[in-house]
């Protein structure tokens, strides 16, 4: 028999070894295996185990502990708040996750988000006299810049208060590199110590100790400023001192003591709850990575309340979806370094400077992700924000391949959507109320600088949004004037498709084009803009970026008043022409389509009827004005015979006097018939000048403050550029214009009939009226000058044209009530549907399109009332559903029963 004892034992050993190695597998496995861990405030204890907190009966208790316990935690882990519950403190991560195995923050249980929170609670108030309280706010660090009285924030004191005369500025003659000279600031009060908030520019605002202050002479502490120039002029006031307090709400902290201070006047404060941020940062990434953030709410950070990486550090996979963010002191969120940072489906409030900053100090960011987030009150008090002119925005995203969409962005201080670097796409935002602490920039703005200045970046998307009311910031202006645009390029921007935009309601321009070039811009409306729809810029700012290369075709561009144009280009060379391609865009201008583009080069300044602008330029040969005039105003009745003598030329042109610049015009009696009658004024030009104008003076006697004034006159050209600006001028001394506003019309090589509404805002014993006669116009016939007195009833334009757009991700019917006509000439018998993120300007169809028969000229005419239409003699009967009466007609042009010839 064989000896099988050695290998029995052989066997035995391989036994054993197996034995701890699958024992050692499993004690890997159970080591590494995710786990929950469960925090209660409100029935937690710190000192349960790791394996009870991993229990929902017995969780730990505060965020220290998990502070201390977050270097365990490995890849995959939870971390749990308990739903409904509050706990004070700022997290600190330690520890990253891993690709598919992040570390997640988030909530359990029913009820509202688990809220991290930095504010304390004041108490114990005491009174130091004259309205104003104290009370102690220990443990916090010197800067406080977040206080609520009953879930309100309030705004540190200030002098003047917000609601004194300039919007709370005073205003500098002089400044210096660190100083001010305001001749009107006295020694007393002393405002040393204090806190100087200057606007050094439109768009900039920053923050600074007074380190000195002796009579008007204020000297600030030097710093790492964000604007080293300082222009006379722009605005300041002054902050952070105990003297400032007179209105509820307005507190300072005294760092020496760590009382907050507060003015409640006769009110008592404990009938309040006040709350003092006595956290920095809420939660602290630094350089951790793949780490999830959902289901939280973050409330009363003094500084950030998440912040993502830091200065020399990366962090990246940072997720925050489904969190609400409010009362920041600084910003909701910021990150620097950032990689694959997803922020989204956030209702982010109440933020002092930004709501998202993604920065590029150290490295650029890349791949953010901002994403179908609520963003509401960001920036938006005036001193509260940062320094740089990045500040009190609602999203700064200097990030490549950034997405920023399906975003809601409300009442932002500065610029909602700021946007830098390749392949970033801004598209489907719905942006409203904005840039009213800072201007001088857009709902959505990039900037590069001069060519061999910055960086030329590619591949940018602006698509779909929609941006709505910038309101503009002229308090602390030297000029008082409203700085703001929708969609804004600024010095030397390139590469960015511009596309299916809706803009409305601005103080300067729907979309501006700055000095930029290789822009597409297609398919936008733009409307209701108080200077133009569209404008492009190049200015000596960046002499070197002319507009070059910008694809402009298919916008729709909708002037709602008479001091509004559809297209401003201005540029510092001769070059209207070079700008790119240009056709099948929608000038319309409904209330005067006269005059709908102003131009201006180094060797010429105008405007332009849209039939003037293709035959000058050669551009827009498929473009459209707008498909249907709106009256003004209806006239019900002359309350006066013409108050002009001789308007009809029969035999001469006395009575009319004509006086140009360079005395370059002759003016004759011509008897050739050729308007009506037997006469007419002939004006015409030996030598053509496209930037002088004739004045062709008639006087009208006295005009009376509040009436008004009804001018009608004819014209025929021999040019299609005919352009006229006419206006009410008194007759003596000095001269000046009765009304500010210059009506300007077209005319080209046909008859047409113009009419002209002049309101009276002062009694003048005697007056002129004045046609300027632009002398690039060529020969041309004046006829029928006449001038009344009226009676009319100013229409309100908000009834007949409109604008809607849906804001949603779903298609939307609007019923309008009525039928209208969209810009493009579309029909809507009622009803309109949008599709997400569009919109329609739409004029109401009041009446009935009538193409005349001969006389030749004649053109199609709206017709608002029931009646006939009388043209050289022959009735021609117009039928219509309105009520009215009989409309004569003569000569050519759009004739409206409710407004007249026009």
């Amino acid at each position: 028999m064989l000896n099988t004892t050695p290998f029995n034992m052989l066997r035995k050993l391989s036994l054993i070894r197996f034995s701890f190695i699958l024992l050692a597998l499993l004690s890997f496995e159970i080591s590494t295996k995710a786990n929950t861990y469960y925090f209660s405030n409100s029935i937690g204890n710190d000192s349960y185990s790791s394996v009870q907190a991993q229990n929902q009966a017995t969780p730990w208790k505060t965020i220290s502990k998990l502070n201390a316990i977050f270097s365990t935690l490995i890849a995959g882990d939870s971390v749990l708040f308990k739903s409904g519950d509050v706990f004070y403190g700022g997290i600190i991560l330690n520890n990253s996750g891993i690709a598919g195995k992040p570390i997640v923050l988030s909530a359990y249980g029913l009820g509202n988000k688990p809220v991290i929170s930095g504010f304390t609670t004041l108490s114990s108030w005491i009174s130091i006299g004259n309205g104003v309280y104290q009370a102690t706010a220990n443990g916090i660090s010197d800067f406080v810049n977040m206080v609520i009285l009953n879930n309100q924030p309030q705004h540190l004191g200030r002098y003047p208060n917000a609601d004194a005369a300039n919007g709370g500025y005073l205003n500098f003659e002089s400044s210096g590199t660190n100083s001010i000279i305001d001749n009107q600031l006295t020694s007393s009060p002393n405002w040393t110590g204090a806190e100087l908030v200057i606007r050094k520019a439109r768009h900039e605002m920053e923050r600074w100790p007074i380190i000195s202050h002796s009579g008007s002479y204020i000297s600030y502490q030097p710093g790492n400023q964000a604007y080293p120039v300082t222009i006379a002029g722009f605005g300041y006031f002054i902050q952070k001192d105990l003297r400032t307090l007179d209105q509820l709400g307005e507190w300072y902290y005294n760092t020496s003591t760590k009382y907050l201070q507060m003015y409640f006047g006769a009110n008592n404060p404990t009938t309040f709850i006040t709350k003092i941020s006595t956290i920095d940062i809420l939660l602290n990434t630094s350089k951790y990575n793949f780490i999830s953030i959902s289901q939280l709410a973050f409330e009363g950070a003094n500084v950030y309340s998440i912040n993502l990486g830091s200065l020399g550090n990366r962090s990246s996979n940072i997720s925050i979806s489904n969190c609400d963010i409010n009362y920041s002191g600084k910003d909701a969120v910021y990150g620097t370094n950032t990689d694959h940072t997803l922020i989204q489906n956030c209702n982010i409030k109440n933020s002092y400077n930004d709501a998202i900053e993604i920065e590029n100090e150290g490295g650029i960011s890349t791949f953010a992700t901002i994403s179908n987030n609520a963003i509401k009150n960001s920036g938006y008090q005036p001193g509260m924000g940062a320094n740089f002119g990045h500040s009190y925005q609602a999203i700064s995203a200097y990030s490549s391949d950034a997405l920023i969409e399906y975003n809601n962005i409300d009442s932002t201080g500065y610029v909602p959507i700021a946007f830098f670097y390749n392949n970033s796409k801004v598209r489907f935002n719905y942006i409203n109320n904005f840039a009213f602490v800072k201007d001088d920039g857009g709902g959505i703005y990039t900037f590069s600088g001069p060519v061999g200045s910055g960086p030329v970046f590619s591949g940018r998307e602006v698509k779909n949004n929609i941006v709505l009311n910038g309101i503009g910031a002229p308090f602390g202006t030297p000029d008082g004037q409203k700085g703001v645009n929708g969609i804004y390029m600024d010095d030397g921007v390139a590469g960015v498709d511009i596309s299916g935009n809706s803009v409305a309601n601005m103080p300067i321009s729907g979309l501006y084009i700055h000095n930029s070039h290789e822009i597409n811009l297609t398919g936008n409306t733009s409307f209701n803009n108080d200077d133009d729809q569209i404008k492009f810029v190049h200015d000596s700012n960046t002499p070197t970026d002319p507009i070059r290369n910008v694809v402009f075709k298919n916008n729709i561009m909708v002037a709602k008043t008479y001091s509004q144009l559809c297209y401003t280009i201005r540029s510092i060379k001769d070059d209207i022409n070079l700008t790119g391609n240009t056709d099948n865009n929608y000038y319309a201008r409904p209330i005067n389509d006269d005059i709908v583009i102003a131009g201006t080069s180094s060797v010429n300044s105008s405007t332009y009827s849209l039939d003037r602008w293709k035959n000058n330029f050669s551009k827009d040969a498929n473009s459209k004005k707008s498909p249907r005039n709106i009256p003004s105003y209806q006239i019900n009745s002359l309350t006066t015979a013409n108050l002009l003598t001789n308007g009809d030329f029969a035999t001469n042109i006395t009575g009319v006097v004509l006086v140009s610049p360079n005395g370059n015009h002759t003016a004759s009696w011509d008897n050739g018939s050729k308007i009506t009658g037997t006469g007419s004024l002939k004006v015409s030009f030996p030598i053509l000048s496209s930037n002088n104008y004739t004045f062709i003076s008639k006087a009208v006697g006295a005009v009376n403050s509040g009436k008004n004034y009804i001018l009608r006159f004819s014209t025929l050209g021999t040019s299609v550029n005919g352009m006229l600006r006419i206006y009410l001028r008194r007759s003596v001394s000095p001269w000046d214009k009765i009304i500010p506003l210059k009506i300007t019309k077209s005319f080209g090589t046909s008859i047409i009939n113009h009419e002209v509404l002049f309101s009276a805002p002062l009694t003048v014993p005697e007056a002129d009226i004045i046609i300027e006669i632009e002398q690039s116009s060529g020969t041309t016939y004046f006829d029928n000058l006449s001038f009344y007195e009226a009676s009319i009833t100013q229409l309100n334009i908000d009834n007949q044209l409109r604008f809607e757009y849906n804001a949603t991700t779903s298609a939307k019917t609007v019923n309008l009530g009525a039928n209208y006509i969209g810009i493009d000439g579309a029909t809507y018998n009622g009803t309109i549907t949008l599709q997400p993120y569009t919109s329609k300007v739409l004029i109401k169809d009041t009446g009935t399109i009538v193409t005349l028969p001969p006389p030749p000229g004649n053109r199609p005419v709206v017709i608002a009332s029931p009646g006939s239409i009388n043209c050289s003699g022959t009735s021609y009967p117009v039928t219509v559903t309105a009520s009215g009466g009989t409309a004569p007609y003569t000569g050519t042009g759009t004739f409206n029963t409710n407004a007249g010839i026009g």
